[in-house]
């Protein structure tokens, strides 16, 4: 928070690893960092990533206009997890379709 106050900033948008189980994005530190690794499936991990979609949007503050920068993230599904669960619902499926044994 200093570091941003000192240096006029609201938001440090930075890339790292992934974390195991992440959405291939963090936010932390009360809003004010954005941790993003966009490479899914990195190294065969299954790994979601990210991107994040930067837009400009225009507000009025006490009778002035103003453009705020809106960061919003969005997740690049892995293609390794998501072939995953397809198969494994493809399995729970065939095994519901089976016809029950006396």
């Amino acid at each position: 928070k200093t570091f941003c106050a000192r240096n006029g900033l609201s938001l440090i948008v930075r890339s790292h690893q992934s974390k195991r189980g992440s959405r291939g994005f963090d936010v932390m530190h009360e809003n004010s960092l954005v941790r993003v690794f966009s490479a899914r499936d990195y190294e065969g991990h299954g790994n979601d990533g990210a991107i994040l979609q930067v837009t400009e949007e225009k507000i009025e503050v006490s009778g002035e206009e103003k453009t705020l920068l809106v960061v919003r993230p969005q997740v690049v599904r892995s293609t390794q997890k998501a072939r995953d669960e397809d198969a494994k619902r493809q399995l729970e499926a065939a095994l519901e379709m089976e016809p029950v044994k006396p």
